[in-house]
């Protein structure tokens, strides 16, 4: 690099700024949305769905017990075993809670996955958060400081920094790009002094 800062315009430096904090805008919000979704999927599965399908266990077990105690009932009282309806009931009654225990297991399962899963996504989301806040506020922090020092710096000379001198020969010759030269290595010596 030649040390010099070749500043046309202060304005595109400006643009430049706001820009990023639109897009600094921008990227926190869709970070924090997939932050909120990855934890509102696991709060999904851990909680929701293996609390229903826990309650649902006991509610098929209970059932089951029911149906037994119906058709011991009825064979007792009929003297020669239970009813081919009381032996259906029990029979869909084990299969539920048969598929209710390997729903509750499914879940769980996929909560231990979709957590083993998400965890290293979830952590580069959270390192690409500390970006966006930390490192992208100090890019606009340094932005700010080497626009005040550029306005600073052309505020001395009377004209903003990318306009000729008076006395200086017209862009293109070789004294106007000395006198270029020197009004790039005095703000980057200003913008330098003021970080």
């Amino acid at each position: 690099m030649s040390g010099h800062a070749h500043v046309r315009s202060v304005d595109d430096i400006a643009r430049f700024r706001a820009a990023l904090l639109t897009f600094m805008s921008g990227a926190r919000a869709a970070v924090e949305e997939c932050s909120v979704e990855a934890s509102r999927q696991q709060a999904w599965l851990e909680h929701d769905r293996r609390r229903f399908w826990e309650a649902e266990l006991t509610r098929r077990q209970r059932r089951l017990d029911e149906a037994k105690e119906a058709a011991f009932t009825d064979a007792l009282a009929s003297q020669r075993g239970p009813g081919g309806w009381h032996q259906m009931q029990v029979r869909r009654a084990r299969q539920a809670v048969e598929e209710a225990t390997t729903r509750l297991e499914q879940v769980r399962k996929w909560s231990r996955a979709f957590q083993n899963t998400s965890l290293p996504w979830i952590k580069q989301v959270e390192r690409l958060q500390t970006m966006l806040t930390v490192d992208m506020a100090k890019a606009a922090s340094v932005l700010d400081r080497t626009l005040v020092a550029l306005e600073g710096y052309s505020g001395r000379f009377g004209a903003p920094v990318g306009t000729p001198r008076p006395g200086l020969a017209a862009e293109g010759s070789p004294a106007a790009s000395a006198g270029a030269e020197d009004l790039d290595a005095g703000a980057a010596a200003s913008a330098g002094a003021e970080t």
